[in-house]
């Protein structure tokens, strides 16, 4: 019958930062460990040695100069055994050249790919300052800034699978009385011990590539 239903109040977020932090610290690590296996297997690629394909790698190609290099010993008097080795001995040194330049041009692709993370995180660091903000001006007010503070959450989550990441959150109190709470948060994003996110602030970081 009508009035008698169930009327809402409030929509809290119940959610465990301790477990948040576990997330945090896990997602570094399997951010880490792909980016590294995804260049280990471009880097595997180069040494394939597979006869299927045609394709001679560094175990096939040494085997054979040094096959040719027994035999011109026994018969070091052979031009065409001397030729054989010596085409053999070129092979190997093409080989390591080629591998040279596709080791460097994965270098180049790694720092391209640096530099694009790097901005990245500098806009996720702006993106989540941005929200601290909102979600004081909110709570501050007496609301809850559940959607704002998921937004938040997930922006973390992007960003701690770059690089680890330490958050910290505290209630701001009065400098008059210290019992009494503002409604404002301090919340703080540190990145190998660097505030990237200060409150309302963050940080910006530069991609400086090596000579």
């Amino acid at each position: 019958t009508a009035g008698c239903g169930v009327t809402t109040e409030s929509i809290t977020q119940m959610r465990d930062f301790y477990y948040d932090v576990k997330y945090w610290e896990n997602n570094a690590s399997l951010g880490y460990y792909d980016r590294k296996q995804y260049y280990m297997k471009q880097i595997e690629t180069y040494f394939i040695d597979d006869d299927k394909n045609y394709q001679k790698g560094f175990s096939t190609i040494l085997d054979t100069m040094f096959s040719d290099l027994d035999t011109l010993h026994g018969n070091s008097g052979d031009i065409n055994t001397r030729k054989q080795f010596i085409g053999s001995a070129q092979s190997l040194t093409g080989y390591f050249t080629e591998v040279s330049k596709e080791l460097q041009d994965l270098q180049s692709s790694c720092n391209v790919e640096i530099q694009t993370t790097v901005g990245k995180m500098n806009n996720l660091a702006s993106k989540i300052a941005t929200l601290n903000r909102q979600i004081d001006q909110l709570e501050v007010k007496g609301g809850k800034a559940n959607e704002l503070r998921d937004q938040r959450a997930l922006l973390i989550d992007e960003l701690s699978q770059i690089v680890p990441v330490e958050v910290t959150e505290a209630p701001i109190k009065d400098t008059n009385n210290a019992e009494r709470v503002t409604g404002l948060n301090y919340y703080r994003v540190m990145v190998g011990g660097q505030a990237i996110v200060d409150g309302y602030d963050y940080k910006t970081l530069e991609c400086v590539p090596r000579e």
